[in-house]
C-alpha cells in the first residue's frame, strides 16, 4: 500500500514508519480504503509526520460519517485555523528563501 500512495522520493525512514503505522492499523480492523485514503491525505498534510497517520485515519472517517467538526471555542475548528495560520505564516517566510535556490 505504501508501494503504490506514497512516492519514491519520500525518505525511506519516513515509508518506514508509515508501513509500521500501516500495520498496526490494519492490526486493529481499520478498513484498507480508509488506510488508503489515509496516506493520501497525509501526503496533502505537508506539517504533519508519519506518526500523524492515525489521527488522519481518524479525520477521514469523521468525514466520512458526514461529521462537521467542533465548533466550540478551543475545539477542532480553532486548532485547524491555527494550523491555517501557521502554514501561512510559514509559507511567507519560507518564500524568499526559495528564490535563492
Amino acid at each position: 500500500m505504501i508501494r503504490e500512495v506514497i512516492p519514491a522520493e519520500q525518505p525511506q525512514t519516513v515509508r518506514t514508519e508509515l508501513a509500521l503505522q500501516v500495520s498496526t492499523l490494519q492490526k486493529s480492523g481499520t478498513a484498507p480504503d480508509v488506510i488508503k485514503d489515509s496516506l493520501t491525505l497525509w501526503l496533502k498534510k505537508p506539517t504533519l509526520g508519519p506518526r500523524a497517520l492515525p489521527v488522519i485515519v481518524s479525520e477521514v472517517l469523521k468525514r466520512r460519517n458526514g461529521a462537521t467538526g467542533n465548533t466550540k471555542p478551543g475545539g477542532a475548528d480553532r486548532a485547524q485555523s491555527i494550523l491555517d495560520r501557521t502554514n501561512r505564516l510559514t509559507a511567507t517566510t519560507e518564500a524568499p528563501h526559495a528564490q535563492l535556490d
